[in-house]
C-alpha cells in the first residue's frame, strides 16, 4: 500500500503510513460487540442489530425507581378497605340496623343486608389488590422500573406497562400523558429489524395495539415515581440528545 502523501510503501492493511504518519485507510470497519458483524468506520450504531458502537459515556446509566413512600401509602389505603369490610361483617344485624349514614350512602341506613353486601364487596375487591401490592412490594420498590443507558430505554416489569428495551435510534416521539388520573410515559417508535422486534415484549396502551405503518406505541406507568414530569423528561432528553442519531 503506497502512501498518498509521501508515496512510500507500507505493509498491507496499515491504517497509517510508517514513514510520515499519514492516514492510509479511510474505510476501517467497526465490529459490533453484540452480533459480531462489521459496520462502516465511525458508525455510532450497528447497521445489523442497532447496538450502540460508540465508546463515549457508555457506562453512564440512570435508574428510576417507584417511590417507596407512595407504594406504602397505597398499600395502607387498600388495607383500610379490608378492615372496613371486616368491621361491617363483624356487626350483628341489630347493630347494623342502628347505623345512620350521611351523604351518598344514606339509603343504606337501617338496611343490614345492604351494609353486609357492601362489606363483602369491599373484601372481594380490596383483598386481591392488597395481596398484589404485598407480593410486588419488594420488586417494585427495590428494583428499578426504568433504566436509561447508551442503548435506550429499558423496562423490567410488564406490570408497569412493557418489558424490554427500545433503542434511542428507534424512538420517534416520547412524552408524558395522563390517563384516568394516572400518568404514563408514552413512547412512539419504529424498528426495521424483524428478529429484534419479534424477540422484544411490547406492552399495550389502553389495551389496544396501535399501529401506523412501521410505527408502534407503548407506555410505561409512572404514577408512583417520586419525580415531577419536568424532571423525568429532562433526564430522558439528556440521554436522547446524546445518543440519538438520525
Amino acid at each position: 500500500m503506497n502512501c498518498p502523501k509521501c508515496g512510500k510503501e507500507s505493509v498491507e492493511d496499515a491504517l497509517y503510513c510508517e514513514w510520515c504518519g499519514a492516514r492510509l485507510s479511510q474505510k476501517r470497519k467497526a465490529i459490533c460487540p453484540k452480533c459480531g458483524r462489521e459496520s462502516i468506520e465511525d458508525a455510532l450504531y450497528c447497521e445489523w442489530c442497532g447496538t450502540f458502537l460508540g465508546t463515549e459515556n457508555r457506562n453512564k446509566i440512570y435508574l428510576i425507581y417507584n417511590s417507596k413512600k407512595k407504594y406504602t401509602f397505597f398499600t395502607l389505603i387498600t388495607l383500610a378497605f379490608v378492615f372496613g369490610g371486616v368491621f361491617i361483617l363483624s356487626n350483628s344485624n341489630e347493630e347494623l340496623a342502628e347505623y345512620s349514614i350521611k351523604g351518598s350512602g344514606r339509603f343504606l341506613s337501617g338496611h343490614p343486608d345492604g351494609l353486609r353486601l357492601v362489606g363483602v364487596l369491599l373484601l372481594i375487591i380490596s383483598i386481591p389488590i392488597l395481596i398484589l401490592y404485598l407480593y410486588e412490594y419488594k420488586g417494585q420498590t427495590k428494583n428499578p422500573i426504568l433504566k436509561l443507558d447508551y442503548e435506550g430505554i429499558e423496562s423490567y416489569f410488564r406490570s408497569n406497562g412493557f418489558k424490554g428495551k427500545i433503542g434511542w435510534n428507534e424512538i420517534t416521539n416520547i412524552y408524558l400523558k395522563e390517563v384516568n388520573g394516572a400518568r404514563y410515559l408514552v413512547i412512539e417508535f419504529e424498528t426495521k429489524n424483524e428478529t429484534y422486534e419479534a424477540l422484544r415484549k411490547y406492552g399495550l396502551f389502553d389495551h389496544n395495539s396501535i399501529k401506523r405503518s412501521d410505527f408502534k406505541l407503548t407506555s410505561l406507568s409512572m404514577e408512583i415515581v417520586d419525580m415531577s414530569d419536568e424532571e423525568i423528561m429532562e433526564v430522558i432528553h439528556e440521554f436522547q440528545q446524546k445518543y440519538l442519531v438520525r
